[in-house]
């Protein structure tokens, strides 16, 4: 009788076990979802001195099924790499979630090179509960441009 006892519990914890395990697949259903985000950065290799080019930002949000509605916060442009003489010759002179407009200023020399940054942000909401879950950066992009 013992021995069948014991065997009892044994089986009851395991069960107790699984049933544990099941509830927490189940939280992961109810809003723990992932998000991930990545960009990529389109526009010329080269800007002349004097103007002004636009490059955009291509985003891309990526989830498991635990989220909905993934949405785009915002995108943060920088320069960084500018030789000291020119740090103030060459600024982003307007920006977006979408685009960034890069102007250098006439007297840049030619064969001058900085490189551009887009650092994405991004959200979606957890399935179930609904709760807001920041996404991760994937790939952030960052590309050299020339002056010519």
């Amino acid at each position: 009788m013992k021995q069948t006892r014991k065997a009892d519990a044994g089986l009851q914890m395991r069960q107790d076990v699984n049933d544990s395990e099941e509830d927490e697949g189940q939280l992961e259903d109810e809003g723990r979802g992932w998000c991930g985000v990545r960009t990529y950065i389109t526009g010329p290799q080269a800007i002349k001195a004097g103007r002004t080019a636009e490059f955009k930002a291509n985003c891309k949000v990526d989830s498991d099924p635990g989220c909905k509605s993934p949405e785009i916060d915002e995108v943060s442009w920088t320069i960084t790499d500018v030789p000291t003489a020119y740090q103030n010759w060459i600024h982003i002179q307007r920006q977006s979630t979408e685009a960034c407009f890069v102007k250098v200023d006439r007297d840049v020399p030619s064969g001058t090179k900085f490189t551009l940054h887009a650092s994405p942000k991004a959200h979606a909401l957890g399935i179930g509960t609904s709760t807001r879950v920041a996404c991760q950066v994937n790939k952030a992009d960052a590309q050299i441009i020339s002056v010519s």
